[in-house]
């Protein structure tokens, strides 16, 4: 069974899991109303090693009421966010 987590755990984290901090500015984290942004920069970590974080990170937690989203692959980073409600 899978451990319920609420979403500012979520991206408490998935903050510190990436390094994000005001020092590093290879991962970047942006929070808007439902949703938490993340971007790391491919120089810091490849879109497999990221993927491969997610997949562990989650492998044992459900989101209460949000999911994880993993954005097409672009050119300097890989990106994803934690929204709210259901995909």
């Amino acid at each position: 069974m899978k451990n319920k987590v609420e979403i500012f755990t979520v991206v408490s984290d998935l903050r510190k899991l990436f390094n994000i901090n005001d020092e590093n500015n290879m991962a970047i984290h942006l929070s808007s109303g439902d949703k938490d942004s993340f971007m790391i920069n491919k120089q810091y970590k490849e879109r497999l090693e990221v993927i491969d974080i997610l997949q562990e990170y989650f492998a044992n937690k459900v989101i209460i009421d949000g999911y994880c989203e993993v954005h097409n692959i672009t050119f300097v980073f890989t990106t994803f966010e934690i929204k709210k409600g259901k995909p």
